[in-house]
C-alpha cells in the first residue's frame, strides 16, 4: 500500500514538474516579446519566469532520479509560487469589481466610427452621420450590464479561490513526497539504533528507581 502511494505520488509530481517547466518557460518567452517599460516588469517578469523554469527542472530530475532535496526545492518554490501567484489574482479580481461602473457605462452617443468621409474640392471631410438605426436587436441596459458584470466576477473569484486552494494542496503534496524520500535516505539501522538508546535509557531509569525503593525500606 505503502508502496503503491509513493508510485502515485512520484507520477504526480512528475506531471507537475513537466507543466512547470512548459509553463514558465513560455511564460519567459512571452515576457521576453513585450516592449521595455518604464519600471522594466517585463524584464523582472521574465527573469522570475527563468528562475523558475531552473527549479522546475531541478524538481523533474531529482524526481526521475528520486533525489530528496532537489525535489524539496521543488516543493518550497511551489508552495512559495503559489502564495506570490494569489496575490495577483485577487488584485486583478479587486480591480475588476472597482471598473464595473465604468465598463458598463454607456457609450458616447456620437462616436468617430459614426462619421463617414465625402469627396470634396480639397479633399475628404467629415459628413453627418447616417440618421438610419444600425443597431439590431436589444440594447443593454446599465442594470442588466453590471448584473451580468458582478455574475462573472463571482464565477471568477470562485474560480480563482479554487485553482490556488488545488495549487496549493498540489505543493503540500509535492513537499510530503519529498519527506518520503528524505525518510529513505536514513541510513537503515538509524531508526533501530536510535530506539535501541531509547530503551536502555529507559532500562536504565527503570533500575535507578528501583534503587531508590530499596534504599528507602533499608533506611525505614
Amino acid at each position: 500500500m505503502a508502496a503503491s502511494r509513493s508510485r502515485y505520488a512520484r507520477r504526480v509530481v512528475i506531471i507537475l514538474s513537466a507543466i512547470a517547466v512548459v509553463s514558465n518557460s513560455l511564460t519567459a518567452y512571452l515576457f521576453h516579446q513585450l516592449p521595455d517599460d518604464p519600471y522594466h516588469l517585463a524584464l523582472n517578469f521574465s527573469a522570475y519566469s527563468h528562475f523558475a523554469s531552473v527549479l522546475s527542472i531541478l524538481g523533474f530530475v531529482g524526481t526521475i532520479k528520486e533525489h530528496a532535496l532537489s525535489v524539496a526545492i521543488f516543493a518550497n518554490y511551489f508552495i512559495i509560487d503559489t502564495i506570490l501567484c494569489a496575490v495577483p489574482r485577487f488584485l486583478f479580481m479587486t480591480l475588476f469589481s472597482e471598473l464595473r461602473e465604468s465598463v458598463c457605462s454607456p457609450p458616447l452617443a456620437m462616436g468617430f466610427d459614426s462619421f463617414s468621409f465625402v469627396a470634396a474640392g480639397d479633399g475628404p471631410v467629415l459628413s453627418d452621420p447616417p440618421a438610419t438605426d444600425f443597431t439590431h436587436g436589444p440594447r443593454w441596459s446599465k442594470e442588466e450590464c453590471l448584473q451580468v458584470a458582478w455574475i462573472f466576477q463571482m464565477v471568477a473569484s470562485v474560480g480563482v479561490v479554487g485553482l490556488t486552494f488545488v495549487q496549493f494542496l498540489l505543493a503540500l503534496q509535492v513537499r510530503a513526497y519529498a519527506n518520503d524520500l528524505f525518510a529513505r535516505e536514513q541510513p537503515s539501522g538509524w531508526e533501530e539504533g536510535k530506539s535501541g538508546v531509547d530503551r536502555r535509557e529507559l532500562m536504565g531509569f527503570s533500575d535507578t528507581l528501583r534503587t531508590a525503593e530499596k534504599t528507602a525500606d533499608l533506611v525505614e
